[in-house]
């Protein structure tokens, strides 16, 4: 996936129980963004930007600023929920 220099990225995921299916919100959730300089930051709902969209479901918006490779991760951290997600997607400038 890639998107265009100057936008914003908005990265989504949903937690779910592993039984059921259904959406769960879990005790934390944090993001992790690797950024192509190799510069790592966390980021952790409920004190950041990172947003809860609806039940298990958690949003940020990322400003690419910066071309290159970004790799990111989605955890959460409580007993019996712990869970994770990565992917990671491309800047580019646009072909205009």
């Amino acid at each position: 996936m890639a998107f265009l220099y100057g936008t914003r990225a908005r990265i989504r995921v949903t937690f779910t129980d592993p039984t059921s299916g259904a959406a769960v919100d879990p005790a934390v959730v944090k993001l992790t963004v690797r950024l192509p300089s190799g510069a790592r930051t966390e980021y952790q709902y409920g004190s950041s930007a990172v947003v809860r969209e609806a039940v298990g479901r958690y949003a940020f918006e990322l400003l690419l600023d910066f071309l290159g490779s970004v790799a990111y991760r989605w955890d959460s951290m409580a007993e019996g929920q712990e869970a994770a997600e990565e992917s990671s997607f491309s800047v580019v400038v646009s072909a205009t």
